[in-house]
């Protein structure tokens, strides 16, 4: 699903960031006010998203570090609201997701 999502609804997420993202419950969003939550370079690329082309969804890409290629990128489908984002995976998914970034502290 990833591979129809294009450019302009594509947002570039830090590691903290889609750490964040993938620990949320499954149908839970992340209030883009909750600055604590996601980083302002995040906050900003998702509100231009939803200024440019308008709420629906969106791809969230990490790139994993010291690797060079496409399929080193980290991407879920996710939605933007107005004041929320959402990712939607299933936990397994969440969880192979964490385990790739080397999260730790996933239970």
């Amino acid at each position: 699903m990833t591979q129809h999502i294009g450019d302009n609804r594509t947002v570039n997420v830090t590691e903290s960031d889609m750490k964040c993202l993938l620990k949320c419950e499954m149908d839970q969003s992340v209030d883009l006010s909750a600055t604590d939550k996601l980083s302002s370079s995040t906050i900003n690329r998702l509100k231009k998203v939803t200024c440019e082309t308008g709420i629906g969804p969106i791809k969230l890409s990490y790139s994993l570090p010291d690797r060079n290629n496409d399929s080193n990128l980290l991407e879920f489908v996710g939605f933007i609201g107005e004041h929320t984002v959402l990712v939607d995976a299933n936990m397994s998914e969440r969880y192979h997701g964490l385990l790739v970034i080397g999260e730790q502290n996933i239970l």
